[in-house]
């Protein structure tokens, strides 16, 4: 079997990043009749030439779109002659990946077709389409653990997976109606037996609780009616200590990125990374983002990517930093702006670097360490917040 010209046998897995989409891949991976790689992203390419806006290139991408538009005009079908080599390139492209495998479908997990759901599904309108929604606060922290440790001006990098992402995902699942099997993170980390059989129901392919536990041997079916029988191809090693052997695997597979080797070496779900986000609550400007995050989205689309808008309400307002702390803080909107999109004169900048200051030095710390630079305070410790009201510079 191989993926047919209208998508038949291909997976599409859909999610914001960071939403747990490669734990899913890898443990859907473990199937004999599944084969994947870490992200193709071929897709983006190909659909972003039908684009005017977007997307930058050295060759210039409007003059481009522009030729490509004209080009597509003089087709006997026009657009439906491009969709149409399209369907024939990524078909020949997700054959390809299949070539000695002995698996029938191929999984293409790229986050960031949340961009192009509607021209997938027009390219492919016979795959399967899996939306893993995760909540977008738990998202969020795991954006900022991983990518922007603490450099707010890093914000903008991530706008669209943050802001945009979650609207699309609902728009997508709206749009696909039956076509779509929509994953709940959450429930990934609590029940994964529940949404795997689900999954591979969906699939008609054998289901198997061995599916869970990743880097250890399984024995499935190919076929839903089959008995299981062991896939000595899809035999990992074991992770109990993480070895050279795995780890080298990992970079072959193309799972060798930092942020995707925890999970292939961790070999199942960990339901401790349930609530983990919550204790970035406790950092005011962390608190402050998340806070604007929420604000943003508004609880429809929260409600609908499968999270209580009450819930994540309640546990903000149980660690609202007060006033003061508040005010050493910067918004999300100011954090998210790109730098094209800052005032002339720098003073977003600066603001920014000025609480990033205080934040650092904490505000007793940040006020003496401002006044020592300022009047160039000799041989004197900056105060502690305890003893602040009764030590005094000996000399200026």
């Amino acid at each position: 079997m191989s993926i047919g010209l209208n998508g038949q046998n291909l997976i599409f897995l859909i999610s914001q990043p960071r939403a747990g989409s490669t734990l899913l891949q890898r443990m859907l991976e473990n199937h004999p009749a599944i084969h994947t790689t870490a992200e193709p992203w071929t897709m983006l390419h190909a659909v972003y030439g039908l684009r005017q806006t977007g997307h930058e290139a050295e060759y210039n991408a409007q003059s481009a779109w522009l030729a490509i538009h004209d080009f597509i005009q003089q087709l006997p079908n026009q657009r439906a002659s491009y969709i149409e080599s399209l369907r024939l390139m990524q078909t020949h492209l997700y054959n390809a990946a299949l070539e000695g495998t002995e698996s029938s479908h191929f999984l293409d997990k790229t986050p960031r077709y949340y961009h192009i759901i509607p021209e997938l599904y027009e390219i492919f309108p016979e795959a399967t389409f899996i939306f893993l929604l995760r909540n977008p606060l738990a998202v969020a922290c795991s954006v900022m653990d991983t990518w922007i440790k603490g450099k707010w001006f890093k914000c903008h990098k991530y706008r669209a997976d943050l802001l945009d992402a979650p609207h699309r995902l609902v728009e997508g699942i709206q749009l696909l109606g039956d076509r779509s099997l929509v994953v709940n993170y959450e429930h990934l980390l609590l029940n994964p037996d529940d949404v795997l059989q689900r999954i591979t129901e969906h699939l008609n392919l054998a289901f198997s609780t061995d599916l869970v536990r990743y880097n250890t041997p399984q024995n499935l079916g190919q076929q839903a009616d089959a008995p299981f029988v062991a896939s000595p191809q899809k035999t990992a090693l074991n992770v109990s200590a993480p070895s050279p052997e795995l780890e080298a695997s990992a970079r072959a597979t193309g799972f060798g990125y930092k942020d995707q080797k925890a999970v292939f070496l961790q070999g199942k779900p960990d339901k401790a990374n349930l609530n983990k986000w919550v204790h970035h609550l406790n950092h005011p400007q962390q608190w402050r983002l998340l806070n604007d995050y929420y604000q943003a989205l508004g609880d429809d689309t929260i409600r609908s990517m499968g999270t209580d808008p009450a819930e994540l309400k309640a546990l903000l307002d149980d660690h609202r930093p007060s006033p003061l702390k508040q005010a050493l803080t910067v918004s999300l909107d100011w954090a998210a702006k790109k730098p094209e999109e800052r005032s002339t004169i720098p003073y977003e900048d600066y603001g920014i670097k000025v609480v990033r200051f205080f934040q650092r030095q904490g505000l007793w710390g940040g006020l003496w360490r401002a006044l020592e630079k300022a009047f160039r305070f000799d041989g004197v410790s900056p105060p502690s917040p305890a003893n602040t009201s009764s030590v005094k510079p000996e000399k200026i």
